[in-house]
C-alpha cells in the first residue's frame, strides 16, 4: 500500500522537468550552465540580459490549434543551448509545476501541500553562484480566451538597467485577451 501511495506521489508531484537518460544531466545542471556562461555584450557595450521562454499553447482536447510547447531564446549561445535541452526534456502536461522546479534548483523548497499556480502573473529574482548576476523568473499563467501559458527565465548582470530593457509581454493581450473571472 505504501509503495502504491509513493508511486502515485512521484507520478503526480514528481519532477516536472525530466532528467536526460542519455547523459544523466538534469535541469539544475543546465540552468547552472546557462547562469555561468560568459555574458554577451549588448549594443551599449555592457553585458546584456539573456533569456529563454517556455510557452504552453492549446488545450489537450484542442483539435483545432493543437497542444504543444515551444521554447524561444534570446539569441545568445547559452539561450539556444538551454532551449534545445528544455524542448526535449520538459513536460507540457504539467506546466504549472515547471516554475517551481526551476526555483528548486536555487534552494526554493516546494510547500508540502502543492497548490495550483493559477492565476499566476509576476516575477521573482534569485541569486545564483556568480557574484555579478542574478536570475529572474517571470510567469504569465493567467486564463485567456485561447489557452496559452508562458514563463521566462533570464540571467541579468548586476547594474543592468531593467527599466531600459523591456523584453515585452510573453503573450499579447491584444491577440489573446484575458478572461474576466
Amino acid at each position: 500500500m505504501r509503495a502504491t501511495a509513493a508511486l502515485a506521489a512521484v507520478t503526480i508531484c514528481g519532477p516536472f522537468v525530466a532528467m536526460s537518460a542519455q547523459s544523466g544531466e538534469n535541469l539544475c545542471d543546465h540552468l547552472r550552465a546557462f547562469e555561468r556562461a560568459p555574458m554577451e555584450t549588448a549594443e551599449n557595450g555592457k553585458p546584456g540580459r539573456r533569456w529563454v521562454e517556455l510557452h504552453w499553447i492549446g488545450g489537450w482536447t484542442d483539435f483545432t490549434t493543437g497542444w504543444h510547447m515551444e521554447c524561444r531564446d534570446s539569441g545568445a549561445m547559452a539561450s539556444k543551448a538551454l532551449c534545445a535541452w528544455l524542448s526535449n526534456n520538459t513536460t507540457f502536461e504539467f506546466s504549472n509545476g515547471v516554475p517551481m522546479t526551476f526555483l528548486e534548483c536555487y534552494t526554493y523548497r516546494r510547500p508540502q501541500v502543492f497548490a495550483e499556480w493559477y492565476p499566476l502573473f509576476g516575477a521573482t529574482h534569485v541569486w545564483g553562484k556568480e557574484d555579478d548576476r542574478f536570475m529572474t523568473l517571470e510567469a504569465d499563467f493567467r486564463e485567456r480566451k485561447a489557452v496559452h501559458l508562458a514563463m521566462r527565465w533570464s540571467v541579468v548582470p548586476l547594474g543592468f538597467n531593467q527599466e531600459s530593457y523591456k523584453p515585452g509581454p510573453m503573450i499579447s493581450n491584444a491577440d489573446n485577451p484575458l478572461l474576466d473571472n
